[in-house]
């Protein structure tokens, strides 16, 4: 981005105004500023110093400081952010100093005059994210001025041909689009993952995502994820591996959570479905699908064959008898996917009184018998193979997912997957041409082996090999520590999340082994869902979340509670609509650390409902 504003010391009246360019067209503006907010950028800046921790919630928000207008704001928030990473305080005195060691500082009087103005705007931190947000937005209007200064620039200039243009015109505004996302869409304030140990590219699953990778702007984990979700699927309930007396088979859950449209989260699935394609087309046709929305419905999907007693066709001199009667047929084949491009729409029905989603959902990641008590339809599945795999944004996650999810085991049955688009592909790439059919014969081959039958009985049980036990002994006891809060809970299952994953990879190589090269690909994978984890939901009990900050609030009110409408303006400085408060709300409640009250005012009148902490 290029800089704007009249320099360090450009402090009185703003900056120099920018010609349009286009200047044969006498209708084009040439007095135009472009958009800034100075007074939102020194309100930031002051709260900065005043709060230094407020820091990763602005470098959520920005990208950094050549989002300010104006250069001398540039330097002060720098020299902020560098003197926060080396551990150092801030407050006046030491980022003067900070400024002028960095030779910054020409005019010293005036510099320090206006740098005290500017630090005795704002009266606290708690706003910072919001002029964030201010400042963020006219950089991102600077950057469109800019992409169409060039589109007429180039336009002008008969260089290129119009097919050219179009493409060079279409890049910019991607790039300003990629650019405008939220480099962290996640509940807490952690760092977006890491790129992921490449052993976690091991094998075939490896090699799909190397063969597809270049001709796609999906994220390479995101496709990733959903192929080894998909072929444990595939690969049905033979295979399995054993902790104790406990059987696991390598169904997974898992929930690729990125923007709306840009992380590329859909054109992820349909990279896999094409790959997948051949493999087992009763699989592809009846195997998988969307559209949960209550447990009866999944059970349905799998059911055993139902039976019906009726009278007669016994003995008769006994009266004749009971003899049973085949009144649906069931499902043979066990095996589902279901994939649930609107997974918001699946945490909210299983939320709904009544609605048995998420006991079923818990229990089909267990692979126990599955079974619905409704007197009017008493199904039955027997031996599920359950696998899921959800599409979900970060806000619509936060404000959907509740801390019963959390508390009773089902957020931590799926593996979290934080996503977002890899390149900028304005023709699509050419992923129609390539040839899949040496993949396609390598992935029939691991479903053959995953279809054998040793005879021992208990289907196929993968082992680890010595080396990988011997780093097995290692990761144990760190997957099996415990975190402590919201981030503890969700992450739980990791030692079993591993080895399942662990055992696909396995399976992917045709080995009844799960060597130390397919226990790596397991830990990798994991670390990069963990990280994803820490990034979506944060630390402690509630995570660093919306959620997070309403609770605190509603505890501190104390016994006097805090109305709807004292929420709105307290808690979320009117920024929220009430619509997008009272999911957070009902969370709480039906967590059980909120209740609610009703209160009739003294002096009559409608009265009010008052949200306050659950009595201990």
């Amino acid at each position: 981005m290029s800089t704007h504003g009249t320099g360090l010391h450009g402090h009185n009246g703003g900056a120099t105004p920018r010609i349009l360019p286009g200047s044969r067209r006498d209708d084009l503006p040439t007095d135009r500023l472009p958009p800034h907010n100075l007074e939102a950028e020194e309100h930031l800046l002051s709260a900065l110093v005043i709060d230094p921790d407020a820091l990763p919630k602005v470098r959520a928000i920005l990208r950094g400081p050549d989002d300010f207008y104006r250069a001398f704001h540039q330097e002060i928030y720098q020299a902020i952010a560098d003197l926060a990473d080396r551990g150092d305080g801030v407050d006046g005195v030491i980022l003067w100093e900070e400024l002028r060691r960095r030779g910054h500082l020409t005019q010293e009087a005036q510099d320090l005059i206006r740098l005290g103005e500017i630090l005795q705007k704002a009266p606290s931190s708690c706003n910072a994210a919001y002029h964030a947000a201010i400042v963020r937005a006219k950089a991102i209007q600077r950057d469109l001025i800019d992409a169409a200064s060039a589109d007429l620039d180039e336009a002008y200039s008969q260089s290129y041909t119009a097919e050219q243009l179009l493409e060079r015109s279409a890049q910019r505004r991607a790039r300003v689009e990629e650019q405008a996302e939220p480099e962290q869409e996640g509940l807490g304030l952690a760092p977006w993952p890491d790129t992921p140990d490449p052993a976690v590219w091991q094998g075939l699953a490896g090699d799909i995502v190397a063969r597809i990778e270049p001709h796609t702007e999906a994220d390479p984990m995101a496709i990733l994820g959903q192929f080894l979700v998909a072929f444990g699927n595939l690969a049905g309930r033979n295979p399995n591996w054993r902790v104790e007396a406990t059987r696991h088979s390598l169904n997974l859950f898992l929930c690729v959570v990125g923007a709306t449209a840009n992380a590329r989260k859909g054109t992820s699935w349909d990279q896999v479905e094409r790959v997948l394609a051949g493999c087992d087309p009763d699989w592809m046709k009846d195997g998988h699908g969307g559209g949960l929305v209550s447990g009866e419905g999944l059970i349905h999907a799998i059911r055993d064959p139902l039976y019906r007693r009726e009278k007669g066709g016994g003995d008769p001199t006994r009266g004749g008898g009971f003899h049973e009667v085949l009144v649906d047929p069931g499902v043979d084949d066990k095996r589902v996917l279901w994939v649930e491009n609107e997974f918001s729409s699946l945490l909210s029905v299983q939320g709904r009184e009544g609605n048995i989603l998420s006991e079923v959902i818990r229990k089909a990641w267990d692979g126990k018998v599955l079974r619905s008590a409704a007197k009017n339809n008493p199904s039955r599945a027997s031996n599920p193979h359950v696998s899921i795999i959800g599409h979900i944004t970060g806000e619509e996650l936060q404000r959907k997912l509740s801390l019963n999810d959390v508390a009773n085991g089902y957020a931590n049955r799926f593996l979290w997957v934080c996503a977002r688009r890899s390149k900028i592909l304005p023709h699509g790439g050419q992923a129609h041409r390539i040839n899949w059919q040496d993949i396609q014969a390598r992935l029939q081959e691991a479903l053959a082996f995953a279809a054998a039958d040793p005879g021992l009985g208990g289907g196929l049980t993968l082992v680890r090999d010595d080396e990988a036990n011997r780093i097995w002994e290692r990761e144990y006891r760190r997957l099996t520590a415990g975190t402590p809060g919201m981030l503890g809970a969700i992450t739980s299952r990791g030692a079993a999340q591993v080895m399942r994953v662990a055992a696909i990879y396995a399976l992917l190589d045709c080995s009844i082994f799960i060597r130390a090269e397919h226990l790596r690909a397991g830990l990798a994978f994991w670390d990069y869902c963990e990280q994803s984890a820490r990034f979506l939901f944060g630390d402690g009990e509630t995570g660093n979340s919306p959620l997070a900050k309403l609770l605190e609030a509603i505890r501190a009110a104390e016994e006097a509670g805090l109305t709807s409408s004292q929420i709105q303006r307290r808690v979320f400085k009117s920024h929220w609509k009430a619509a997008r408060i009272k999911p957070l709300l009902a969370s709480l409640v039906r967590s059980g650390l909120v209740r609610v009250v009703t209160s009739t005012p003294d002096g009559g009148g409608k009265p009010a409902t008052i949200w306050k902490a659950a009595l201990d």
